[in-house]
């Protein structure tokens, strides 16, 4: 590591190396700065923190950046270096599994004066892991949405996280959407076959029933899941009726599948009759 010797503002930020992919393909991704502005206290020891604990967060030693981040926080640093340090910080606690510290982390960057202009689609990434991991899928899908609008992220790696957590929780409207948005704007981008395939992939659901009350639509929710899986609601619009609640059973990628699926529910008495496959 080097210290720099300037007494003037450091350079300008550097991406840090790649996204970085934690267990089933989770998306960390973090744009930071790697120096910091002149505070009261020595520069040189500032910036040796500033680097060490970057490079211990690019190895993976988030234990170790953590504790060096929390060493410069002792320092008196710029709103702008604070901001990027609870930046940091939030994602090596995202890393090592701990939700409620990063969410702490976060919203000491939610205090800062300058998180919108500097920091606004990073921290809403670092929120949209947080939510998926605490099983709020559809507030994370808007985080996801928001840090893809600022454009100043890999648009493409956001869009097709997106689409896999819409995916894996059936929300397959939404899911449709974000491939939909990576293959148009994005058609360079290493994703761009898939999202394609994805979009052409046929699947079926087994619908259940249709109705206006919510809680009637609820309560065979809260029936079916514990005999089946990718039960859900979706809400449809009705010029006669007004709204509508739907209840699917699915995806499946064949027809046959669904079939299966339907009749083993039906002859364990989880499932009416009248219940049919739709594509």
């Amino acid at each position: 590591m080097q210290a720099h010797k300037t007494a003037q503002k450091l350079p300008s930020p550097v991406m840090l190396s790649r996204p970085l992919f934690v267990g089933c393909g989770t998306l960390l991704l973090l744009l930071s700065s790697t120096g910091c502005s002149i505070g009261p206290g020595s520069i040189e020891s500032q910036n040796i923190l500033c680097d060490t604990a970057d490079e211990h967060y690019l190895h993976g030693r988030y234990s170790l950046s953590l504790r060096q981040y929390e060493n410069l926080r002792g320092n008196s640093l710029p709103s702008s270096e604070r901001c990027r340090i609870h930046l940091q910080s939030a994602l090596a606690w995202l890393s090592l599994g701990d939700i409620e510290e990063a969410e702490k982390a976060l919203q000491k960057l939610n205090d800062e004066t300058d998180r919108d202009r500097l920091y606004p689609g990073r921290a809403a990434l670092a929120r949209a892991e947080i939510l998926v991991r605490k099983k709020k899928i559809d507030e994370a899908l808007e985080q996801y949405e928001r840090a893809a609008d600022l454009g100043n992220l890999p648009t493409d790696e956001i869009l097709m996280r997106a689409a896999e957590i819409a995916r894996q929780s059936g929300r397959w409207t939404q899911a449709h959407r974000f491939l939909l948005r990576l293959k148009t704007l994005c058609p360079k981008s290493r994703h761009h076959f898939q999202a394609a395939k994805l979009l052409e992939e046929p699947y079926y659901f087994i619908q259940v029933g249709v109705f206006q009350e919510k809680n009637r639509a609820n309560s065979l929710v809260q029936r079916l899941e514990r005999s089946a899986s990718g039960v859900r609601i979706t809400e449809i619009r009705s010029s006669k009726n007004g709204t509508l609640h739907q209840v699917r059973i699915g995806h499946f990628s064949s027809r046959q599948r669904a079939e299966q699926v339907r009749n083993r529910l039906i002859a364990s008495r989880h499932l009416e009759r009248d219940a049919f496959v739709v594509p």
